[in-house]
């Protein structure tokens, strides 16, 4: 198999199929299911063939091996009916909840671009619990950051801790989706950004974790191409940490921003029904930091 592995600090790793990738199809009842026949190399700290079959190790504790999540999601599949005799296995991404444990997520891209289907994202918990990502297309995030003429420069000012910038997200389907608020611990973890400076270092900014003295998981109804905006404080340390740290008047900095909003399948069982899960990104925006507070004397 060629295939690359890339590697970003928090963002998980993640095989990109390049090339080879042996599938076999194996029908099952009541239809096919896809399943992957043969791997060279594994994620993670393994660089054999062999080594596909050994538990993934982080921090010296055994998890579920890229086979053994394969395995499970295939089995998942066959078990809900779900066909993926027009699909085939793109990528498998090893991530890390935030303070938690790792999970698997595994691809299944539409072979046929052109008939409409969609991809299929199963999650595999280290505790082998398998869900499928449902919706993750459903909505849409983007980072509303203008620019402002006459220049070319997407730039956000922090004068002060109130300043802020605002994510957009969408309801991009034909139906209402029900998206968890940022007013309980699950809905307020699940906005966070990947920066990447002018040397190539990546980073994650995220709220400040907080205790949520009544913790109500609750929800908004965005009807089909219907928005809600998320303000974010980037300049409140007491609300957000990880965006470009400028102590004084006059600094700025230049990153590259791309927005993140998921909501882990493992967060809460039994999910209400209906509610979205996934994980949605933004397109990566340059964006200039100009730091306007006054230097304190």
């Amino acid at each position: 198999m060629n295939a690359e592995l890339r590697r970003g600090a928090g963002f998980g790793v993640r095989w990109w199929c390049c090339g080879n990738l042996y599938l076999v199809k194996r029908t099952m009842k009541p239809g096919s299911i896809l399943c992957l026949f043969s791997l060279t190399a594994i994620i993670g700290p393994f660089s054999t063939p062999a080594a596909v079959d050994k538990p993934v190790r982080v921090d010296g504790t055994p998890r579920v091996s890229l086979r053994e999540a394969v395995t499970l999601a295939n089995e998942f599949l066959r078990t809900n009916k779900i066909d993926t005799s027009h699909h085939q296995m793109l990528e498998g991404t090893l991530g890390i909840y935030p303070g938690g444990p790792n999970y698997w997520d595994l691809r299944w891209s539409p072979t046929n671009k052109t008939a409409g289907d969609g991809f299929i994202d199963v999650r595999i918990d280290m505790d082998r619990t398998v869900n499928q990502i449902a919706h993750a297309e459903a909505i849409s995030l983007a980072i509303a950051v203008p620019v402002l003429a006459p220049g070319t420069e997407r730039s956000t000012v922090a004068f002060d801790r109130n300043s802020r910038f605002a994510v957009i997200l969408s309801n991009t389907s034909k139906e209402p989706q029900r998206i968890p608020t940022e007013w309980n611990s699950w809905g307020y973890e699940a906005l966070s950004f990947e920066i990447t400076d002018k040397t190539g270092r990546k980073s994650v900014a995220r709220r400040v974790a907080m205790d949520f003295q009544k913790n109500t998981l609750n929800w908004w109804v965005l009807q089909p191409q219907e928005s809600v905006v998320l303000d974010v404080f980037f300049a409140d340390p007491q609300k957000w940490e990880g965006f470009p740290h400028l102590r004084r008047y006059g600094e700025s900095a230049t990153v590259t921003l791309r927005a993140v909003f998921e909501f882990n399948l493992n967060v809460r069982k039994p999910l209400p029904e209906g509610l979205w899960t996934g994980r949605v990104v933004s397109k990566p925006e340059e964006v200039v930091f100009h730091h306007r507070i006054p230097d304190k004397k």
